[in-house]
């Protein structure tokens, strides 16, 4: 997968023009990042290239979609579902183009070669942008007539270009500067996980302010027994106190406090808090040490 990565106004769709002109406007399809985790949208069926706009997975289901995308374009052959009717299997036919403004649109990993990022000019010069249209104000509008009026010349170039071997034998996507910037930015599996727990579990200690590790932990221990969860799934084992440290910061819970606190009923218990900015330290930590409700704080 091609995935073009610039800023707004760069020109990206263009690319979706010049490939419709080439290979004919009903063999490519155009998909919204959301509709990828559409179930019966069938992306890899029937087009000879799907052109995914604005391609950005940002939600806490990211990585399974992800995953799905990953098998679109490595498998040859596609579970096809569609309203109403029982699924089938049906070849992929399609490639994929993708163009977005987001360094970090897929949480791709180091050992990925399925995602070739190729980034624009004018990534980090998006004031020259603006002044270069403003100069040629011609400049877009005549290569969008171009290859609307003369298909058939941009089709000549395409098929004329020579592919070199050494290319096709890779059987990889070439590692660029661009994918590796989106590899460094990605967040690790283990944060996504962590998200989707807070999400489950939302509570008093546990929800999108404030994450009390020992309730977090407690919490985890009755999912993971056979005896008391309350669903099937198993859960993936609860990371260390330094890297559920580390996956809290990158959700978002910046502020972090350990101490010894004396609670309402005299035991003494070393207690650790993750909170989002914008929530009190000393009035989060009287609360747990009174036994009252969060949500007072």
């Amino acid at each position: 997968m091609i995935i073009l990565y610039g800023v707004q106004g760069d020109g990206k769709s263009w690319f979706r023009e010049l490939m419709e002109a080439a290979l004919g406007e009903p063999n490519v399809g155009v998909l919204q990042s959301s509709n990828l985790e559409d179930k019966f949208a069938s992306p890899a069926y029937g087009k000879c290239l799907t052109f995914v706009e604005e391609l950005k997975l940002d939600n806490v289901r990211k990585y399974d979609t992800l995953e799905r995308l990953k098998s679109l374009i490595g498998n040859r052959r596609i579970s096809l579902r569609e309203m109403r009717k029982a699924p089938r299997e049906a070849r992929a036919t399609a490639n994929y183009l993708a163009a977005t403004n987001h360094s970090d649109s897929l949480p791709v990993s180091d050992n990925e070669r399925r995602f070739c990022v190729l980034t624009s000019q004018w990534v980090n010069h998006k004031d020259e942008l603006r002044a270069w249209v403003l100069e040629n104000p011609d400049y877009y509008p005549r290569l969008y007539r171009m290859v609307r009026e003369e298909p058939a010349a941009f089709r000549a170039a395409l098929m004329g270009h020579l592919v070199s071997d050494s290319f096709l034998e890779t059987y990889e996507a070439p590692r660029t500067r661009g994918t590796i910037r989106m590899i460094e930015e990605a967040i690790p599996a283990g944060a996504v996980e962590l998200q989707n727990w807070i999400s489950e579990w939302e509570g008093p200690w546990i929800n999108d302010r404030i994450v009390y590790l020992q309730a977090l932990k407690e919490k985890h221990g009755i999912e993971s027994d056979p005896h008391t969860r309350h669903t099937a799934a198993q859960l993936a084992s609860l990371p260390n106190d330094k890297k559920l440290g580390t996956y809290l910061k990158l959700l978002g819970y910046t502020v972090s406090e350990k101490r010894s606190v004396r609670l309402s009923g005299g035991e003494k218990r070393n207690i650790t808090i993750y909170l989002k900015p914008g929530v009190d330290v000393e009035e989060t930590f009287e609360a747990i040490k009174n036994g009252q409700s969060p949500q007072r704080v």
